[in-house]
Order: structure tokens, then C-alpha cells, then sequence
């Protein structure tokens, strides 16, 4: 039996889905080319295979809650919601879910393996993995046995045991799901917990936080900003400059500020004290973003963001707008407002519409671990620690989007991702216009996937997929 190791596609639907045409006729072919191939495969999808996150709806407010234990966790979808999203994303790619099933009928020892991944906890609800059969156009009892979603950390193929495979978001500060030290991650303690109104949800990770309250609502105006990954190097690229008005736009200050002060005001115990202001950019005093930007505005733009700001219903006075957001909490409360209503308004400096980022260096923002981490490193060292073991001699990870073959020589081997990617070096300027959706070549796609055969280290590689 051959073992194919893939993650991150991040199938979704709407206007945020990350899978586009070409990329699905990829994965589509890849699917029937494996399922026809001999020996039988382990085809093992090594989490986010599915976007429920930034699949529609992603907005209706009753999509987040609180629990009902104290202290109170975020949460996210029901059972309910996520079949609804998990409808949207079949009907948006019919092909791949036709070629997933198409794959097992291919040949009765072909099996599928589903590890839940950051995007896709949607599995842990039972309904999903019915729904999910059912789609693939599974009827037979024995074909949907070989449908196996492992519900667990980690996956060890019964005939390759020497073999760890996870995600790697539980390594991930921000994006493991944790509550108070105990890990919300297998069959027996599923990522779930009752809401205010007793409803299950599923509980919503600090990533998953951010997308829902900040970078879903950017990237329907910029469609790539969340294809920079690692996220680290998104928020040293491109987020942390975008609090200075000549590196970046209004709309994605105040997302990023209000995701900062989100960040610095939540005690979680994957994250802790996250948020620590500095001097700006400018090398001047310690000022507000909004104070900054407003400086650079004519008095045309000032008053078009005080309307902005009053439709949003900020309880502005009579004072000047400049004089408004010299108290801290006002700014801070206008921010937010325009983090949260902003999408016809986008504000850019006159001097600053070319340039995009500039490395995120430490005098913008410092961050104490969480988003600035970088992830790569982070798994790589998890991997390191987990050869230590005796039983362990290759260990596979996905999450980082970012195709990894034996880091500093180590058994450790991470397969990227199958969607589009920043290809810029961090700390180059760029233009806004080049996370608008019209800059494919800046993007470009390397669909990586691992083949494991049984014996040793010379047989395990990374491949790349070609259409033939």
C-alpha cells in the first residue's frame, strides 16, 4: 500500500473560498490519478481539507457565542450552521467531492483518512461526517468505512507505526484549542462546549477570532491578504505596518488595531499578555494610529470620516474630530467602529499608495509571542522532540502552509499547502493593489504532497503535482 500524505486546501465557498477554479481542477485530477493507481492508497488528509471558517455565511452574528461554564470561552458554529456551510462548499466545488468518492469506489482497499485541522473542527460534529458520505455519494456500508475521520491529535498508520502525523495547530498558540491547560482536541474532550442558550458550539480558537472579527470583513476588499503565510509573516510584512499611514490604508489600520487590542485585552491561556505598544515608525512620541492618520487628511477627508464614524453611531461631540480622538478610549472606540463598518470608506495618504510594507519592525509593534511566532520553527522544533521517542522515526505536519523537507537534517518532513501563497520576500514595499485579487502571478500555488513506502528514509518524498 502507498501513503499519501496532503493538508491544507482549504475547499470552501463564497467570496473569501481560497480554492479557485484552477486549483480545483488540480485537486480533482489529483484525486482520480490516485484513485487508479496500483498499489491501494492511504490517502491521509492532514487537516484543513475544508474552509468552514471562511465559508458562507461567516457574518450573521448569531454564528459566535459565549459559553456557559466560567470563565467564559469564544464560541463559534453549531451543529446546525456548520452543515449549512458544509452544503455551500459541495455545491461550490461538485468535482472534488465527486472525485473524493469516485476515489474510494476506484478500489475496495483505497481508504481515506480526515484529520480535523484549525479550518475544519466542523468534523468533530457527527452530523458533518454523515453529511459528508452522503456527498460524496457514498451509499454502500463497506465504501463509507473506508471513509475513516481520525478524531484525535495524532495518526499513526497501522502499517507504517513508526510514522507521527498531525496538523501542528496544537502547537500553534494561536491556534490550538486549549482551555485552562487541558487540550479540547480528541474524540473524548471534542473541541465543543454548551453556549449561554445550552446549544453546542464549537469552541473558536484565537485565529479563528481574528478571521471572524477582522480579516474576513478586509478580504472581501483584498482578497489575498490571507494568503501570506505563515501568519507571522502577514503581521511583520503587511499588518503591522498598515497602523502608519505611509505603509498602509484606514480600512486595514483599524482592523489590525482592533485585533491588537483585542488580543492585549484577553486573557487566554494560549495566548497571555500579548499586546505591547511603541514608538511609531516616524521615530516620533508614542501617538494614537488614528491621531497619525488623521494628521495627513484634508479637511474634505476629515469631515468624510466624521460622517463615516456618526452613521457607525459613535458618539461623537461637538468638538473638532482631532480634538475628539485625543482621549485614548475615543480613538480606541472609533477604530473599532471602523473596524466593524468600514467597507465603503478606505482612507489612503496621498504619499503612501505605492508602498505597502516595510519588515514590521520592532519600534511599530512588538508582539510577545502568539502572532509574530514563527510557526515554522515552532513545529519544527515540536518534531524534533517528538524523535526523541523510540517509536517515532518520521514525523509529517501540515498548518504553516509552508513545504518543509528535513529542517537542520531532522526526520521531519511538513507538506505546504494546496492553495495560493505569498511568493515576496518579508520586508520588501509593495503596492495595496497587490492583495486585491488581481495579482495572481504574486501568488502562485506549489501543490506538495508526501509518499510514504513502507522500508526506510529513502522512501519517504516530497512531491510536487502536475496535471498531466
Amino acid at each position: 500500500m502507498r501513503t499519501i500524505v496532503f493538508s491544507d486546501t482549504h475547499i470552501g465557498a463564497g467570496p473569501l473560498d481560497d480554492c479557485d477554479a484552477e486549483l480545483d481542477e488540480h485537486i480533482t485530477a489529483f484525486l482520480r490519478e490516485q484513485g487508479v493507481l496500483h498499489p491501494p492508497v492511504e490517502l491521509i488528509a492532514n487537516g484543513d481539507l475544508l474552509d468552514f471558517v471562511q465559508a458562507l455565511p461567516y457574518e450573521d452574528p448569531d454564528l459566535r457565542a459565549r459559553s456557559s461554564v466560567k470563565p467564559h470561552v469564544s464560541l463559534c458554529f453549531t451543529e446546525p450552521q456548520s452543515r449549512i456551510k458544509l452544503k455551500g462548499i459541495a455545491q461550490a466545488h461538485p468535482n472534488i467531492f465527486c472525485a473524493l468518492g469516485d476515489f474510494i469506489r476506484a478500489n475496495a482497499r483505497n481508504t481515506l483518512v480526515i484529520l480535523p485541522g484549525n479550518h475544519d473542527p466542523d468534523f468533530f460534529w457527527s452530523g458533518i461526517r454523515a453529511d459528508f458520505c452522503d456527498l460524496l455519494g457514498l451509499r454502500c456500508k463497506s465504501d463509507r468505512k473506508r471513509i475513516r475521520f481520525h478524531l484525535q491529535r495524532r495518526y499513526r498508520p497501522s502499517h507504517l507505526r513508526h510514522v507521527w502525523i498531525e496538523h501542528g495547530n496544537q502547537y500553534d498558540k494561536c491556534n490550538k484549542f486549549t482551555v485552562r491547560g487541558r487540550p479540547r482536541w480528541s474524540a473524548q474532550c471534542p473541541p465543543i462546549f454548551p453556549d449561554v442558550d445550552g446549544r453546542p458550539r464549537l469552541l473558536e480558537c484565537v485565529g479563528t477570532q481574528f478571521l471572524h472579527r477582522f480579516l474576513n470583513r478586509l478580504e472581501v476588499s483584498y482578497p489575498f491578504v490571507d494568503n501570506v503565510k505563515p501568519f507571522s509573516r502577514f503581521l511583520n510584512t503587511f499588518g503591522l505596518s498598515a497602523l502608519h499611514p505611509r505603509y498602509g490604508t484606514l480600512k486595514a489600520a483599524a482592523a489590525v488595531w482592533s485585533l491588537l487590542r483585542a488580543l492585549g485585552a484577553t486573557r487566554l491561556d494560549q495566548i497571555g499578555d500579548v499586546l505591547t505598544t511603541s514608538e511609531l515608525v516616524d521615530g516620533g512620541e508614542r501617538s494614537h494610529p488614528l491621531q497619525v492618520y488623521v494628521e495627513t487628511m484634508s479637511d474634505d477627508d476629515i469631515a468624510m470620516l466624521r460622517r463615516c464614524l456618526t452613521e457607525s453611531n459613535c458618539p461623537l461631540g461637538d468638538q473638532p474630530l482631532e480634538m475628539e480622538i485625543m482621549q485614548e478610549d475615543r480613538a480606541d472606540l472609533c477604530m473599532a467602529l471602523l473596524a466593524e463598518h468600514n467597507g465603503d470608506y478606505d482612507y489612503v495618504a496621498d504619499d503612501s499608495s505605492d508602498v505597502l510594507g516595510f519588515g514590521g519592525q520592532a519600534s511599530t509593534l512588538t508582539l510577545v509571542g502568539g502572532f509574530l511566532e514563527d510557526e515554522s520553527a515552532v513545529l519544527s522544533r515540536a518534531a524534533k522532540r517528538l524523535l526523541v521517542r523510540r517509536d517515532v522515526s518520521l514525523v509529517v505536519m501540515g498548518h504553516t502552509h509552508e513545504a518543509l523537507v528535513r529542517p537542520q537534517g531532522i526526520m521531519y518532513y511538513n507538506t505546504g499547502c494546496w492553495v495560493r501563497n505569498c511568493a515576496l520576500e518579508p520586508g520588501v514595499r509593495h503596492s495595496w493593489a497587490l492583495l486585491n485579487g488581481g495579482s495572481c502571478a504574486d501568488f502562485p500555488y506549489e501543490l506538495t504532497y508526501l509518499e510514504i513506502h513502507d522500508g526506510g528514509p529513502e522512501n519517504v518524498r516530497l512531491e510536487v503535482y502536475a496535471s498531466r
